[in-house]
């Protein structure tokens, strides 16, 4: 965690794994050889268990997080980047492409089911019943928020952005209409 290092440190740490984001969102190369699936897999195994090192890492305090979330995002970037250019060619499976729109709902609703439990007095003493219901409970809840604000408002500020964008032209324009 960042801001536990002081004000100073957050920019020296920060500004890496920020330029990288920056330079993964407006420029990504196709290389001679575009990526597979093996390659992909691959990627994704490797990502899985350097996410689990650097975690390790972090919560025995060995290195702690400041550090290990800049090695992690460097691990990150070229991983998403495989990703990326697989996805340019490749079309994506559906189910997987809607759980990961999906996913920013799961993290903004994935405390509730907890407090249904406590609220309704159900039992959390058995890890595999409280494991099952909590996804029986998260699914339903994430699909509702997902669709009845997620979407709906990612829908109303394309729109937004589209409105300011054309008054953004009209205003930049002369008189002969260019701009």
């Amino acid at each position: 965690n960042y801001p536990g290092v002081g004000p100073i440190y957050v920019i020296l740490l920060g500004l890496p794994c920020w330029i990288l984001g920056i330079l993964l969102c407006y420029k990504v190369e196709p290389p001679q050889k575009q990526p597979n699936r093996i390659i992909l897999l691959k990627s994704r195994m490797t990502i899985f268990f350097f996410a689990l090192t650097t975690h390790i890492l972090a919560l025995q305090e060995i290195i702690g997080h400041p550090f290990t979330l800049n090695f992690f995002a460097i691990a990150v970037f070229f991983w998403l980047k495989i990703e990326i250019l697989f996805f340019k060619s490749n079309r994506p499976n559906k189910l997987m492409e809607s759980f990961g729109k999906s996913s920013y709902s799961i993290y903004l609703m994935h405390g509730l089911p907890i407090h249904f439990f406590s609220f309704f007095g159900l039992d959390q003493t058995d890890p595999g019943y409280v494991f099952t219901f909590y996804w029986i409970l998260l699914i339903p809840i994430t699909i509702v928020f997902y669709y009845s604000a997620e979407k709906p408002f990612h829908y109303f500020a394309r729109k937004i952005g589209f409105y300011l964008n054309q008054n953004d032209l009209h205003s930049l324009r002369d008189k002969n209409g260019q701009v």
